[in-house]
């Protein structure tokens, strides 16, 4: 009897995942992701998907949260820094008044001009976690001389405004009065949340 044997090699595959690095700068010392070294200065982002550049001679680097980096895919390759007199920011959605500026920290955050103030706001991270990243677009940000509010299905009634917190919640004018609904988010397991993404 002939026996044939099938001998498996398996072939390694190169990892597009970044690998942490360490650089120097004069005595100065500094490891992680994107690294920069400039001018006397070295910096590193603390994980894969953060970001370093130089701006009005300094390094700036930022690291997206948590919840952004398990969901944010290919949209976290659009955080930026960015540099404003004395204001320096990093994130996405970036905006400027004449003298400000400031940047949402997630995909799905959305910034705007307030009386020379540029305020930022971002899904909160039970949002982020339930709904699918394209759920989580077209948030928006409405704004009265007396209140400001963002998120979805905003609406304004006299000097108020109010915006929904969750896609799927929804606002309505009553009698001049804004009523807002958000459905329950179940409660964010971590663990749960890694199972989901490594599929």
């Amino acid at each position: 009897m002939m026996l044939t044997v099938l001998t498996l090699v398996a072939v390694a595959q190169p990892s597009t995942e970044p690998r942490p690095e360490c650089r120097t700068s004069g005595m100065n010392v500094a490891c992680g992701f994107q690294c920069r070294a400039e001018l006397d200065q070295v910096k590193c982002a603390q994980t894969p998907q953060g970001v370093c550049q130089r701006l009005e001679q300094q390094l700036v680097c930022w690291d997206p949260p948590e919840e952004a980096r398990l969901h944010g895919g290919d949209a976290l390759k659009r955080a930026t820094c960015k540099a404003k007199f004395r204001d320096v920011s990093c994130g996405f959605a970036c905006a400027s008044s004449p003298n400000h500026l400031a940047c949402a920290q997630t995909p799905w955050g959305v910034c705007a001009t307030r009386f020379d103030r540029v305020v930022c706001w971002d899904p909160a991270p039970a949002a982020i976690h339930h709904y699918k990243p394209e759920e989580l677009s077209g948030a928006a940000c409405l704004q009265t001389d007396a209140a400001f509010a963002c998120g979805w299905d905003c609406k304004r009634s006299y000097q108020d405004a109010q915006c929904a917190q969750t896609p799927k919640g929804r606002c309505r004018v009553v009698e001049g009065r804004i009523a807002c609904f958000d459905p329950p988010l179940p409660p964010v397991s971590h663990e749960a949340v890694s199972q989901t993404t490594s599929r």
